[in-house]
């Protein structure tokens, strides 16, 4: 079972569909700066540009790319675990 990582402050925890709407803006509307697109939307412009980066490289057609943090260290989804854990309990029980 991965340890337990408590955050200690609130970054990365800005939703995608925010990231999305401010690249919308940028991209669509012609005197739209990225800094305030991303002024607008409580964002930090150069996670927006990296974002908008990400987006045009993978096309804008498909769903946008993922944003905030992820645990580098989970092997299984929290469904897969719970799952593994009714096995060895139920294999121990035998």
């Amino acid at each position: 079972m991965p340890r337990s990582y408590k955050k200690k402050t609130d970054r990365g925890t800005v939703p995608r569909a925010s990231y999305e709407a401010a690249a919308r803006d940028v991209l669509s509307e012609p005197g739209q700066s990225l800094r305030d697109a991303a002024g607008n939307y409580s964002l930090c412009h150069v996670s927006l540009t990296r974002f908008i980066r990400k987006w045009r490289t993978t096309g804008l057609d498909n769903p946008a790319p993922q944003v905030g943090y992820r645990s580098p260290n989970v092997v299984f989804t929290y469904d897969q675990e719970r799952i593994l854990s009714d096995y060895f309990v139920q294999s121990a029980n035998i």
